[in-house]
């Protein structure tokens, strides 16, 4: 037997996992029906190629047992032999049904085919029904996908309306069209009502069947190994198979890494016992198997995680109870995760889940200034009295006291632990250590955390030096006098905010707020006044908001403008105020960010200012500002030489009045003016990048919500009987070209602003502020080509809509033929569908179409062929008109590239355009034809039902001769149905019943099913010429 052969075995017996389990099958399947074996020589090389070290003893009596075993349904595998399963099995893997194909030639197609089975079976069982789940669950999620698209689109398209139903029945004058729309509005919006509540109960049950499909995902069971990216090594899976699930196997990679990790310090450790060579070859093994493994780790993980977040719902809570226990072992498996990969942010990153719910948004604030007020008490009472934060801390695995540890080390980070403090004094100048522990008997805990500061402060190490106990005391009393010269602590500038003890209108949140309030009412009034909406009545509003408007005199908006400059300096000059006692230059460093951010609201883009206004404004609030008389002088030289450096610079000349309004800018040198100035015109540029972004986006979403109410109407159209045309489609083209135009504009603003970020930050491109504007630049470059796509979809749509219109038409004019043969006529939804497809005719009497008869709605078919004329008639000069434009254009362009003034390919395109042109109206006159031959056809046909065929009276009066037999028969003689048949019948016109059933006697052998009553009467017929001839 070959090499390959004896290899190709071991690795076919590897998937049964031990070597028991294989000597069973393997001396099963070895032992011939005669009892004799397959193979003799070589077999345990060949289990030796499958599990390195084994018991010799064992294999033998495990072949010896298997080859005693019975199976009868092994022994119909074994009889198909193995052609047939080589072909079969290659659904399970190609690799595999490779190594039975290389083998088939050799006696020992039973043996590899029962392991094919087995394997087959296996893997069928394992890992195909893994597959399943997770497809399964990638369905359910497209499905939740789909439902709240859906839902947040209608719901998008209720709230427009419902703005616009506002809008309009707040009017107390409507005009007729508006009158309309309102009760139109009122009617779709009750509708929506409905639509809405229906779709939010498909998201939600959408979204529990997702939750419930990645819980099976996540907890089915399948065949891994120990090498997640070789699970089919030349076909056959190797490493050691486990059946378990994705959690469970990315636990085994975690220990896995461990170990690797644990294998590599203990080669480091143990560097000297090898050669630099020999060191650094092993280490670059270990280091290329940890990359790899925590390559596939991540990899699992990330998985994993994708799957487990629809466990949950967007407030943190479990979708269904049912998967706790799958989430609780995905959340240890990201923690185990994490310790592996060397992440120490586990409690950060749970805080962080927290924060992000949307009833929590706001909670870190509130108790990081809880642990600031009243510790940890403080912040274990907020933890208690927040509904759905326990239950949340839960779900992230968050503890109550890892929470308490990580809010306070924000809240007071400085914070000295007074009992580590005792236990590191304790260490240095204890029994085991200088052994002078009496001489801190009865000192204060205060004096003990002086000591210790002084210790830190000046870097002193009194076990390396070995003090004694004099030189113990000695430092001791000078760590408390330098405690006593040491100021007294700058206040922070958080401590002059708003607190639940004191609200004065003093306190920085308070003068912010009434700051914005002001500056909102007053942006709100100058953009009445420039749009021309401020009314005389609005103007009593806003002296009563601003009483110094009253004395006000001259243009409004320069009135507004000064009343904007005088609150801005005025909020600012009170936060300056407010921080006098704050002398630490972190804590001033945080207040003059802060006094930045309230500037950065100022937008003063709008302002009508110019360069004289700026410098009285400056000199003003500088004089007004500066702290010494000299400052206060030289303030209109010092605006001077600002307004002669910056002049005609408007971002420099915003950045001037802004910064005049601090007060700490008053006695400050032209120098550091101007490097303020800089930093300003930055922040400006990038508040009116900012400011004209947001006006887009508004923008956007007005152009969005009239293109989705446009395809709304073009999908209602039929509901009132209209086609759509090419005016609908002109709307979308043209609200597509103003999309498209804002989507420019916005990448040119995100441009702008990356360019200010590169040039005051060589690494601009690696921050995340940077990335974020790419991201968004993308996206509208997508959108752009996206809208181009829809686009060139809706001219499409307009080259062929006679074709469209000629087609539905046809489609209509058949259906409506159709049901002329049925008993009751044309349907409603004919008539309707008939109606629209002549909409565009305009003052035509649709009525005329229909004919009303016993047998329901009729077509005038001479009316219709009438309108289809008429509508022939306006696409055929539409098209003739379409045609002769484009030949002037390809021959101007012909002309123009013999001229050499555009090329060929230019030319060559407006050829085209006319070829296409001309097959579009092939195609349309084709089947105006094909529509045309339904009239011919159709009158072929009720002329053949009209026409008299011979026969059809002889076939009339035998079943009238039947029929009054029949009424005979049940002694209905008296009726006039009756009355009126026997006298037809009569040759004498009786319409007794006894001269009847004398005359049914005598013609009943004339009127027969077959020819023979015909025949008989023409030769009774015949009988009587001769008679009456002799």
């Amino acid at each position: 037997m070959k090499n390959g052969d004896t290899n190709a075995i071991s690795d076919a017996l590897k998937m049964f996992g031990d070597q028991d389990s294989a000597a069973k099958w393997f001396g099963h399947l070895n032992t011939k029906s005669d009892g004799s074996s397959v193979i003799s020589d070589g077999i345990m090389d060949i289990f030796r190629g499958a599990f390195n070290n084994i018991d010799a003893d064992a294999v033998k009596k495990n072949i010896a047992k298997g080859a005693k075993a019975e199976s009868s349904s092994l022994g119909d595998i074994l009889s198909s032999g193995i052609g047939n399963l080589v072909g079969g099995v290659t659904s399970f893997g190609g690799g595999l049904a490779a190594v039975l194909a290389s083998v088939a030639g050799v006696a020992i197609p039973a043996l590899l085919a029962g392991v094919a089975v087995y394997a087959g079976k296996s893997l069928w069982d394992n890992v195909l029904t893994n597959n399943n789940a997770n497809k399964k669950y990638e369905k359910s999620s497209q499905k939740y996908d789909n439902a709240v698209s859906e839902r947040d689109s209608l719901q998008s398209e209720y709230d427009s309306n419902k703005e616009r139903y506002y809008e309009l029945n707040a009017k107390e004058n409507r005009s007729t069209d508006e009158q309309a729309e309102l009760e139109n509005l009122a009617s779709k919006n009750s509708l929506m009502e409905s639509q809405l509540k229906v779709k939010d109960n498909i998201v939600d049950a959408t979204q529990r069947q997702q939750a419930l499909d990645a819980k099976d995902a996540l907890e089915k069971s399948g065949l891994h190994t120990n090498k997640k990216r070789d699970w089919y090594n030349r076909g056959l899976l190797t490493g050691g198979v486990k059946y378990q699930d994705d959690i469970d196997e990315a636990n085994d990679m975690v220990e896995k890494l461990n170990r690797q990790k644990a294998e590599r310090e203990e080669l480091i450790s143990n560097e000297g016992s090898y050669s630099p060579e020999k060191f650094k070859k092993k280490l670059a093994s270990i280091e290329k198997k940890i990359s790899a493994t925590e390559s596939d780790l991540t990899d699992s993980v990330s998985d994993i995680s994708d799957k487990a977040q629809d466990l949950w719902d967007d407030n943190g809570n479990l979708i269904d109870e049912s998967a706790k226990d799958t989430a609780k072992r995905v959340q240890q498996l990201t923690d185990n995760y994490k310790k592996a990969v060397g992440s120490t942010s586990t409690t950060s990153d749970k805080m962080n889940n927290i924060f992000a719910l949307s009833q929590f948004s706001d909670l870190k604030d509130k108790l990081i200034a809880a642990g600031k007020s009243g510790g940890t008490d403080a912040i274990q009472k907020m933890i208690d009295d927040t509904d759905g934060l326990k239950d949340a801390m839960n779900n992230a695995g968050l503890t109550a006291d890892d929470l308490k540890d990580s809010i306070m080390s924000i809240a007071d980070p400085d914070k000295k632990n007074l009992e580590g403090i005792k236990e590191n004094l304790e260490d240095i100048f204890g029994k085991d250590g200088l052994g002078q522990s009496d001489f801190f008997k009865g000192k204060t805990d205060e004096e003990l955390e002086n000591f210790w500061d002084y210790l830190q402060d000046n870097n002193y190490n009194p076990k390396q030096m070995k003090w004694d106990e004099e030189t113990t005391k000695k430092n001791f009393e000078a760590a408390q006098e330098a405690k006593k010269k040491t100021p007294e602590e700058s206040a922070t500038f958080a401590s002059k905010f708003k607190n639940a003890a004191e609200d004065t209108t003093t306190d920085i949140d308070t003068v912010t707020d009434n700051f914005q309030s002001d500056m909102k009412n007053i942006q709100s009034a100058m953009e009445s006044v420039t749009n021309g909406t401020f009314q005389n009545s609005d103007m009593a509003d806003l002296i009563q908001q601003f009483p110094e408007l009253s004395n006000a005199s001259g243009d409004l908006k320069d009135n507004l403008q000064d009343l904007a400059m005088n609150k801005g300096a005025e909020a600012i000059g009170k936060i300056r105020d407010s921080v006098k006692d704050v002398t630490d230059p972190k804590q001033l460093a945080q207040a003059d960010k802060y006094v930045q951010s309230i500037m950065d609201t100022m937008d003063m883009s709008d302002f009508d200012v110019n360069e004289a206004d700026v410098k009285d404004i400056a000199t003003k609030n500088i004089k007004k500002n500066a702290d010494k008389w000299v400052n206060r002088d030289n303030a209109s030289k010092k605006v001077s030489e600002l307004m002669e450096k910056y002049s005609g610079n408007e971002t420099a000349m915003q950045a001037i009045v802004q910064l005049s309004m601090d007060p700490s800018m008053a006695d400050a040198s032209i120098e550091e003016w101007e490097s303020k100035i800089e930093d300003q015109e930055i922040q400006i540029k990038i508040n009116a990048d900012t400011k004209e972004l947001d006006n887009l986006s508004k923008s956007m979403t007005r152009l969005q919500t009239d293109a989705s109410n446009t395809q709304t109407d073009m999908s209602n159209k039929s509901a009132f009987n209209q086609k759509i045309n090419k005016d609908d489609y002109d709307a979308l083209i043209k609200n597509g070209d103003a999309q498209i135009k804002n989507y420019d504009e916005q990448i040119a603003h995100y441009k702008n602003l990356q360019k200010i970020l590169k040039e005051n930050n060589i690494d601009a491109e690696s921050t995340e502020q940077w990335k974020q504007w790419q991201d968004n630049i993308d996206a509208a470059q997508q959108s752009i080509e996206n809208m181009k796509a829809s686009q060139a979809e809706w001219g499409d749509a307009i080259k062929n809509l006679p074709i469209t219109d000629i087609t539905n038409l046809s489609s209509a004019i058949t259906t409506a033929m159709s049901e002329m043969q049925s008993d009751t006529g044309l349907t409603t939804d004919s008539v309707k569908n008939l109606a629209t497809q002549f909409s565009d005719l305009g003052d035509i009497n649709i009525d005329s179409l229909y004919t009303r008869t016993a047998k329901g709605l009729q077509l005038n078919t001479d009316r219709l062929q009438d309108y289809m004329e008429q509508q022939n008639d306006f696409v055929n000069s539409d098209f003739e008109n379409k045609v002769k434009e484009q030949k002037q254009i390809v021959e101007d362009a012909f002309k123009a590239y013999q001229n050499g003034d555009q090329s060929l390919a230019n030319y060559t395109a407006e050829q085209n355009a006319l070829d296409e042109l001309l097959n579009r109206r092939n195609q349309y006159f084709a089947r105006y034809q094909e529509a045309q031959e339904q009239f011919t056809d159709f009158q072929k046909m009720i002329n053949a039902e009209n026409a008299a065929n011979a026969g059809d009276e002889y076939t009339t009066a035998k079943s009238k001769l039947d029929e009054l037999k029949e009424l005979y028969d049940n002694n209905l003689i008296g009726t006039e149905k009756f009355k009126k048949g026997a006298a037809y019948f009569s040759q004498n016109g009786f319409e007794d019943p006894e001269n009847f059933i004398e005359n049914y006697n005598h013609l009943k052998k004339y009127y027969t099913d077959d020819s023979s009553g015909p025949q008989k009467f023409l030769e009774d017929t015949a009988i009587k010429v001769l008679l009456v001839q002799l």
